[in-house]
């Protein structure tokens, strides 16, 4: 009896194999999935940095890698930077500089300490080298500039465009 119910139970494993086998055969489909390589929209790729780790006081280069795949371009594509540096963020989080510039978090849980947010691109710069404490004037002790634009106002014209984006970093980031 010992062979016989091994025999049944490897025919009912060679079963089951068989069905989750044509049930993954059929799920897929025949016509398949796009190929990633396909671009028929806007797609951004990747930032390239210069600098990844500058010291304070260096200028820092951006570069964005992207394309325009839509079929039917009514508009022509403009990149827009928001020229701000989101410094030191807690627990070195990215995210929650977008956290900040949202209103969200300060609560004191993981995200406790609000990261400080400080003008950049040229016209910082120039506002630097005129003497003018630009770093004070946006977003010491974490307060957010974004948050004192009124809504339903178009910033286009006044955000600087392209692919390429250089600011200096604060002389007081760690």
């Amino acid at each position: 009896m010992g062979r016989e119910r091994r025999t049944r139970s490897a025919l009912a494993l060679a079963a089951l194999a068989a069905v989750v086998a044509a049930a993954l055969a059929f799920a897929c489909g025949g016509e398949g999935f796009d190929p990633k390589s396909r671009v028929d929209s806007v797609r951004m790729f990747g930032v390239q940095v210069d600098k990844p780790y500058a010291r304070p006081g260096e200028t820092v280069n951006l570069e964005v890698l992207l394309t325009d795949g839509r079929p039917v371009k009514t508009r022509p594509l403009k990149l827009f930077w928001i020229p701000l540096v989101c410094l030191n963020p807690p627990n070195d989080l990215y995210y929650v500089c977008f956290a900040a510039a949202a209103g969200v978090g300060g609560d004191g849980g993981a995200f406790a300490g609000a990261p400080r947010f400080f003008p950049a691109g040229p016209a910082a710069t120039a506002a630097a080298d005129a003497g003018a404490d630009a770093a004070a004037a946006a977003g010491a002790a974490g307060e957010n500039p974004l948050a004192q634009i009124p809504r339903g106002i178009d910033l286009g014209p006044f955000l600087p465009q392209g692919n390429r984006f250089s600011f200096r970093m604060p002389e007081d980031a760690i």
